[in-house]
């Protein structure tokens, strides 16, 4: 049996903020990710993968303390989400950094 999906239930946007040490030297992080679920053609679920835009930099004063995640599904639409993502302080902090170091990744989780 064949079925088909919209792919807007195995798809979910993340975005985080922190202060991390995982290279030796804390780091402010601003990391949006888009989650996409697999499944095979029998719509066996497989994983997730995720994709990563990993912005750093080193912490600020204005960065300390920060430590925030939102992720979509709790919302009805992607605009929703959007609204509700740059209503965080986290965000407009992160905004308002002037530069970063970017790495792209990819993720079996």
């Amino acid at each position: 049996m064949e079925t088909s999906h919209d792919g807007r239930d195995r798809i979910g946007l993340l975005v985080q903020f922190g202060t991390y040490d995982f290279s030796g030297q804390p780091r402010f992080y601003f990391d949006p990710l888009c989650q996409f679920e697999l499944s095979d053609q029998d719509d066996e679920f497989l994983g997730y993968e995720q994709l990563h835009c990993e912005l750093s930099c080193a912490p600020t004063p204005a960065t300390a303390g920060i430590q925030a995640n939102l992720w979509s599904f709790d919302f009805a639409d992607v605009e929703a989400y959007y609204s509700a993502v740059e209503a965080m302080p986290e965000f407009r902090v992160a905004m308002a950094l002037p530069s970063y170091d970017l790495a792209i990744g990819l993720d079996s989780v």
